[in-house]
């Protein structure tokens, strides 16, 4: 389970406790929802450079070890807000995941039901 944290910008750098806060709330989402994943990557990018408006971009893609990846995309007027955009995608798209999931299995029957008939 790693989460990677990368800026794709010469001029914004990420410090190394914001790296920790950010793969830490990432975390706590995918934790809470019960969804094991193996890889996570956040990376920030500046669109359009230093020239101003809602250019700061977020990418979260999430691999999970059973159902699927999970990749979103945010923008914003800057790093903290697109992360934010982010971040609640990330959790509808987990929650979305896991109640399709349940309501998958709910509908197939276990080998213990099948063989009871």
């Amino acid at each position: 389970m790693s989460i990677n944290v990368a800026t794709n910008t010469l001029h914004k750098h990420i410090k190394d406790d914001s790296q920790k806060k950010l793969s830490s709330q990432l975390k706590e989402i995918l934790l809470n929802a019960s969804l094991k994943f193996s890889k996570a990557d956040i990376s920030f990018k500046d669109i359009n450079g230093p020239k101003g408006g809602t250019d700061k971009e977020c990418l979260i893609n999430v691999k999970l070890k059973k159902h699927g990846n999970i990749t979103v995309r945010s923008r914003a007027r800057n790093l903290r807000a697109a992360y934010a955009k982010a971040l609640r995608k990330v959790n509808r798209s987990v929650r979305k995941r896991k109640d399709k999931f349940r309501a998958v299995n709910k509908s197939t029957p276990s080998l213990r039901e099948q063989n009871s008939y």
